[in-house]
């Protein structure tokens, strides 16, 4: 990773508060994180593309349903 994209992937987060009786709320406050590593590694992952890939068809099963030929 070069140091100048250091700032280009970042993750918003809104902050988590717990109320006396235990309940979890998120608040208006949101924290920026920043990743300090290489966030995904140098190659493309298969299993990354086929996760997603079986996600998405799990997803739009009723709208795309199977066609017998």
């Amino acid at each position: 990773m070069d140091r100048k994209d250091i700032h280009l992937t970042r993750i918003l987060w809104y902050r988590i508060s717990q109320d006396d009786e235990g309940n979890c709320y998120t608040t208006n406050e949101v924290v920026t994180f920043r990743f300090t590593r290489l966030p995904f590694g140098l190659t493309c992952s298969p299993y990354l593309l086929s996760a997603t890939v079986k996600e998405i068809a799990t997803l739009c099963r009723e709208e795309y349903p199977k066609q017998l030929t």
